[in-house]
Formats: C-alpha cells, structure tokens, sequence
C-alpha cells in the first residue's frame, strides 16, 4: 500500500492507493517507497481557490434555476478518489444537458460574478476578469435511447455535431449510470455526480484509476486557454466541420490532417515566454487557410 499526502486549501489530506508513477516532477517528495508528499505551490493553490468560488456560485445558480450538471473527468475522478481536487489538477470539469444549454448561456452572460464564453465543447466559466483558473462545462445529449455523449459545438440548426465525443470517446454514459444525480463531497463544498461513478470512471480511464495515481502535468496547458484563444480554436473546429461535411470526408480523417497536424504546430511553436500569442497566431494562420479551402469547395 502507498500513502500519498498533500496540503491543499488549509487541509491535509492523505489518501491511500496500491500505487503511484511519476516523472521528473520536483513536487514529488518520497520520502521512502511507501510514503509520498505532492506539494501544491502558492500559485496552484490560489488557483484552487478561485476555482472553488465558481463552483458555489455556480451550485447557487443551478439550485435557484433548477439546471441539472454532474462533475465528469478528472473532476469526477478527483472527487471519488482524493475527495476533492486532484492534487495536480487545475481546472474544474462539469457536463449539463443540451436542453438547458441556452438557458444557462442567457443565466451567464448577465451574471454579475461569473463570466462565460461559448467554445467547442459548450462553455469556460471564469471568475470576474481573471483568464485562469476557468470551469470547463461539457454539453451532452442523447446519442441514442440509452447513450449520453458529449456534443460538441452545435450546428446551424442546434443539432450536435459530436466533435468533442470524437476527443473523447470513452468518456460518454449511460441514462441508468447517471440518473439520478448524487450530491457528494469535494472538498469544503459539493459537487453534483453521476449515480454510478465507478462504470464511468473505469471507462474513462482505467479499472485501476481508483487505486493507482499517475502524476503528470498535461493541464499546464490550461494555463494557456484565454478566452480569445478559446474563441479562435471554437471557430477553428467549426470551419474543420465545415469542410468535412461539404467534402464528404471521414471524421478521422479531418482529424488527422487538420486537427492533430494543427495541435502538433501549436505544441511545437509554444515557449514559455509567451504562449497565448503564438497559440493565437498559430491558430490565425491556421483559420485563414481554412477560409481559403472553404472558398474553394464551396
């Protein structure tokens, strides 16, 4: 058995697993081969702060309009393994239903606290003028009868297009795993979650996910997500959808030229120095070739 530790908004917290993998990160302390430390700097743990301010104003929000949500992803993974945040983690992931989508869009663009921008996934929800920390809102609907998918941005008519279930294919679910909703514990507040955590859980991830922690830093890339840049990467995958329906071309195909050649760039091309600006520029240059291809097939 391994024990890992960690101090996190004025709490400590210990949490126990078989195991536990990590790299070259420098908030990893072992202090021998069954006891670890996971230090949280002063920066992330603003970042948690912040973050646990968008999620009460948002369970008032939910309760006072009657809006349905549960945590998804690393959230969800966090709240039933760490009872909270991930210790490495540094955004907030929630899904809502396609049906209260323009509700909540009209609830968060007049919010006082709260501001909001629409993007491929359905929204990123921020505290007052601050670009980061953000909550990431994921819409879903129906697949089919059953099936629960993420939607990703929506068409001219407000049909899903499922570009965001195409990123993540493991993670949809099912009406009975979902319904009804649990309030459960994350830290010093809730968070709303499905009825059967563990099936989704083992699907997203691994049947190990519960008991094996794998620290890594993927979401430093967060950090970079502005609302501008979320704006230009959303118009970016609805000219890419545009393309593909005209063409008639396979989902992953369109992927695997546009979409992974498009991120391989970016990830290339980013420095430490000044990341939003040459995501922004990338992704700029990017549109304007797609404009160019649309004019062309259409």
């Amino acid at each position: 058995m391994v024990y890992l530790e960690c101090d996190i908004l004025g709490n400590h917290k210990k949490i126990e697993i078989e195991s536990i993998e990590y790299g070259n990160d420098d908030k990893v302390i072992k202090y021998d081969d069954t006891h670890y430390y996971y230090n949280v700097d002063k920066k992330h743990q603003k970042s948690f702060k912040i973050l646990l301010k968008i999620l009460n104003l948002w369970n008032d929000l939910v309760k006072k309009f009657g809006i349905q949500y549960w945590a998804c992803a690393g959230t969800l993974l966090g709240a039933v393994r760490h009872g909270g945040f991930i210790f490495w983690d540094n955004d907030v992931d929630i899904s809502m239903m396609l049906s209260d989508f323009k509700k909540v869009k009209h609830i968060l663009e007049n919010h006082p606290v709260l501001s909001c921008c629409v993007c491929e996934h359905g929204f990123q929800v921020r505290y007052r003028d601050y670009e980061f920390p953000f909550m990431d809102i994921f819409v879903c609907d129906y697949y089919d009868k059953n099936t629960i998918k993420y939607c990703g941005f929506l068409t001219n008519d407000g049909k899903p297009t499922w570009f965001t279930d195409y990123f993540f294919p493991n993670e949809h679910i099912y009406h009975n795993e979902l319904f009804p909703l649990k309030n459960i514990a994350f830290e010093n507040t809730t968070i709303m979650a499905p009825n059967i955590q563990k099936n989704v859980l083992f699907r997203a991830y691994s049947k190990n996910c519960l008991t094996a922690c794998k620290i890594a830093n993927h979401t430093d890339v967060h950090e970079t997500a502005s609302k501008k840049m979320m704006e230009l990467r959303y118009h970016t995958m609805k000219k890419i959808y545009h393309i593909e329906t005209a063409l008639k071309v396979p989902r992953n195909i369109m992927f695997n030229t546009l979409q992974y050649k498009l991120t391989k760039k970016i990830q290339k091309k980013m420095n430490n120095n000044n990341q939003n600006s040459v995501f922004n520029k990338v992704i700029l240059t990017s549109v304007n070739k797609l404009d160019d291809l649309i004019n062309v097939i259409t």
